[in-house]
C-alpha cells in the first residue's frame, strides 16, 4: 500500500510541474515555429539545430537547443517559416573541441503554422 501512495504522490507532484513555455528567441511571430511537447510522465533532454533560412553556416553550428521538457508539458520555439529542425544526440555548438554529433532532420517550419513534434523524436537509440 506505501509503494501504491508513493507512486501516487510521484506522479501527482509530476503533473503539478507541467507547464507550456515560448521562446521568442529566434523569432516573433507566435504563428510560426515549432512546439515540442512531452505526453510521458518523465522529463525528457532535447537537443536540436534550427537551420534558419539565410544565416551562414557559423550561425548554423549556435542556432538551436538543448532543453530539458518536464512530464506533460511542452515548449513552443518561433522560428522563421524554411527552418528546418534537426534533432542531434548530443551537444552541437561549437566549444574549444568542436563536437560532431549524429543528426536527423525532424520537420520544417510552414509559414502561418506551429508543427508539433513529440520530444520522444529528438531522441537517438544506440
Amino acid at each position: 500500500m506505501r509503494y501504491v501512495l508513493l507512486m501516487f504522490f510521484l506522479v501527482s507532484s509530476a503533473l503539478s510541474f507541467a507547464e507550456s513555455a515560448i521562446n521568442e528567441q529566434f523569432h516573433t511571430s507566435p504563428n510560426e515555429g515549432v512546439t515540442i511537447y512531452n505526453d510521458s510522465f518523465l522529463p525528457v533532454t532535447i537537443y536540436s539545430r534550427f537551420l534558419i533560412p539565410g544565416s551562414d553556416q557559423d550561425a548554423f553550428r549556435n542556432t538551436g537547443t538543448k532543453y530539458t521538457v518536464k512530464p506533460k508539458s511542452d515548449i513552443t520555439y518561433y522560428l522563421p517559416a524554411g527552418t528546418q529542425i534537426v534533432a542531434t544526440d548530443g551537444i552541437y555548438w561549437d566549444n574549444p573541441a568542436p563536437n560532431y554529433p549524429e543528426e536527423r532532420h525532424l520537420v520544417t517550419v510552414v509559414s502561418g503554422t506551429i508543427a508539433k513534434v513529440s520530444a520522444k523524436d529528438f531522441l537517438f537509440r544506440h
